[in-house]
């Protein structure tokens, strides 16, 4: 959908329109090198949206993987002190 709307919009900036009031005549011509050099822009500013959003992505999966880190040394940590205290109580007898 998005690709539709921008290549309507390439195209629309490529052409030129002129209304002459003498003839009642309109011209519509089109640009080729106006609609090149618009879809080397839109070329341009996509690849670095894209580099953006891999950036994010990549920095994203480093902190979660940090959190998982974190939560699992967390929870060895309170097993081995819960292993530590279940070492010191004292035995029952039966």
């Amino acid at each position: 959908m998005r690709t539709a709307i921008l290549c309507a919009m390439l195209l629309l900036a490529a052409c030129a329109v002129k209304k002459d009031p003498n003839n009642n005549a309109v011209t519509l011509g089109y640009d080729s090198e106006a609609a090149a050099n618009g879809v080397k822009a839109v070329t341009h500013e996509t690849s670095k949206i894209a580099g953006d959003i891999t950036k994010d992505v990549k920095e994203t999966g480093a902190k979660i993987q940090s959190k998982i880190g974190e939560q699992t040394a967390d929870s060895n940590t309170a097993g081995n002190a819960a292993d530590k205290t279940a070492d010191k109580a004292p035995a029952k007898k039966h």
